[in-house]
């Protein structure tokens, strides 16, 4: 159905190319004014139509496109939703078996042994969900699935948040994207710390901006490459397919009337403020 669409619009737009030369093409050579006067309201009423045409479906193509962005940040989003409740899940077999090992215990009458399963359980057992909880349901989903990701690859992680999130007009799937992005880059360049690799989060609000706020330890961001960090395609690192995070964060923080500013020292700092109230355009 998309390629019809997009088929359709190409040939409206090579149907006013074509038209406008053909009908230069009868004027220079026809070596009959009246005739070309006479025609000339014609092709004049025709080109005006294809440009109208055209001028719609490249609209219709824009919003088509948006629509496309969309759905497919929804279906990330919805990707890290899928995440973590596959680790709730895998929690909830776990306390399962627990509590089945300890019921045939305590049925036997076996004190003694339900003690030490219970000691064993304190002493070597990681729960695999120490969530954070942040009164945004998307954004809390989406920083906790990063959580655990953090968590397997040793990555120390804290996080404030002191934001009345429903004065922010933000679409949730774009509210995820900006700070997905923003998470795993940090999370990348926390990683080249061998030592000890952090990232920071802090989300607050502060004279009708709401700041988003995220830091880490281990790359830093040189003062060349931070002038094009934010580049479609650019990136640092060599990898295909890469480049293009930044890009969409840009693009939506200014969608929402916002700001981002980046510095990099002895760590990198990415601060995003968007106004209160404001909805993209």
């Amino acid at each position: 159905m998309n390629q019809k669409r997009d088929v359709w619009v190409i040939l409206i737009i090579l149907s006013q190319t074509l038209g406008a030369v053909v009908m230069s093409s009868i004027i220079r050579a026809s070596d009959n004014i009246r005739i070309v006067k006479a025609w000339l309201p014609f092709w004049e009423v025709l080109i005006l139509v294809l440009a109208l045409l055209s001028i719609a479906a490249i609209k219709n193509l824009y919003s088509n496109a948006r629509e496309t962005i969309k759905i497919s940040l929804m279906k990330e989003h919805l990707r890290e939703n899928e995440i973590l409740v596959t680790a709730l899940q895998s929690e909830k077999h776990e306390f399962s078996r627990h509590l089945q090992a300890l019921q045939s215990f305590i049925y036997l009458n076996r004190n003694k042994e339900a003690k030490q399963y219970i000691d064993g359980i304190s002493e070597n057992y990681q729960n695999t969900y120490e969530g954070v909880f942040i009164a945004h349901p998307a954004l809390n989903n989406l920083v906790n699935s990063k959580l655990s990701l953090m968590k397997s690859q040793g990555i120390e992680f804290t996080m404030t948040s002191t934001c009345d999130f429903s004065l922010l007009q933000v679409e949730p799937w774009d509210l995820c994207t900006i700070i997905g992005n923003l998470l795993d880059n940090a999370i990348e360049s926390a990683l080249q710390d061998r030592v000890l690799p952090w990232v920071e989060v802090e989300f607050e609000c502060q004279n009708g901006d709401f700041i988003f706020c995220i830091r880490n330890n281990g790359a830093i961001i040189n003062k060349d490459d931070k002038e094009r960090i934010f580049e479609a395609g650019f990136t640092s690192r060599e990898s295909v397919g890469r480049g293009y995070g930044l890009h969409i964060v840009h693009n939506l923080v200014k969608r929402y009337e916002g700001t981002i500013e980046v510095f990099s020292n002895k760590q990198t700092t990415i601060i995003v403020k968007i106004p209160e109230g404001k909805k993209s355009v």
